[in-house]
Formats: C-alpha cells, structure tokens, sequence
C-alpha cells in the first residue's frame, strides 16, 4: 500500500463502507477490514 492509498483504506475503516474503487487494484485485495472483510472492488 502506498501513500495514496493509506487515506482510502484509513476512511473505510472509520466509516465501515467496504466499496472500494480505485486504479491499482493488488493493494485492496490484501487488506482487510479491522472486523475481517475483505474489500469490494468496483
């Protein structure tokens, strides 16, 4: 994950939405959410 993508993952854990759509799709399918799912790309 990069520093572009830090910001996006920090607002989907403080607001639960776990939609995700961005360019680079390999950094979101890694993470997780702190309550264990998995992102949903768009």
């Amino acid at each position: 994950m990069d520093l572009a993508d830090a910001p996006l993952y920090w607002l989907a854990c403080e607001s639960g939405v776990a939609q995700i759509l961005a360019v680079d799709m390999r950094d979101f399918s890694r993470c997780r959410l702190p309550d264990g799912r998995a992102f949903e790309m768009l």
